[in-house]
C-alpha cells in the first residue's frame, strides 16, 4: 500500500483500520516532503471511500497538491458527530469542510483519483458558499514505550 502521491510531494499515514459493522475508518494525517504535519485532527477519522484492496481512503488531485476524503467525528449529529467531505489544499494548508446535509456534494462523488483540478474544485466550493478553514495540525503523540520499541501504530512507516 502506498500513501505517497505520484509527485512525491505529500503523503498520508493511517492508524490501524477499524471495522465497525462494515464501516471502515482510521485516523489519518497528511505530511509534506519535510515530514511536517499538513493536516491531522486527533478527534476525527477518515472513512473508507471505496472498499478495495488495499482500502481507498483518499482521492488525489491531478497535480497531487490537493486531496479529498470522507471525515467522521464520533457523536450525535447535533453534537458534531457527522460525516463531511473534506477538500484539502495541501500547498496552502486550507480545508473546505462540506456538510453533507447542507450542500450538494454529488460532484465530489464523481471525482476520480488523479483526474481533478484543485483550482476548479476550490472555486466551485467557494461559489457554493463553503468557507475555507485553516488545516488542523494536531500533534501526533506516540507513547515512549512504543517509540523505544519501534512499534508505531501509524502506517506505513515510509516517509519521503
Amino acid at each position: 500500500m502506498t500513501t505517497v502521491n505520484r509527485q512525491q510531494t505529500f503523503y498520508y499515514r493511517l492508524t490501524k483500520i477499524i471495522d465497525y459493522w462494515g464501516n471502515l475508518y482510521s485516523k489519518i494525517a497528511f505530511f509534506n516532503r519535510d515530514n511536517k504535519i499538513v493536516y491531522h485532527r486527533k478527534d476525527c477519522f477518515a472513512h473508507i471511500l471505496k472498499d478495495t484492496e488495499p482500502p481507498d481512503f483518499i482521492k488525489w488531485s491531478e497535480k497531487g497538491d490537493a486531496a479529498v476524503f470522507f471525515e467522521y467525528k464520533h457523536g450525535q449529529v447535533d453534537a458534531g458527530g457527522v460525516y463531511h467531505y473534506l477538500f484539502l489544499d495541501l500547498e496552502k494548508s486550507i480545508v473546505f469542510r462540506i456538510d453533507l446535509y447542507k450542500y450538494d456534494n454529488s460532484f465530489i462523488d464523481t471525482l476520480k483519483n488523479y483526474s481533478f483540478d484543485k483550482e476548479e474544485i476550490s472555486n466551485k466550493l467557494s461559489s457554493l458558499g463553503i468557507e475555507k478553514e485553516q488545516c488542523f495540525t494536531d500533534e501526533i503523540i506516540i507513547s515512549p514505550i512504543k517509540w523505544l520499541t519501534g512499534v508505531d501504530r501509524w502506517k506505513p512507516n515510509d516517509k519521503l
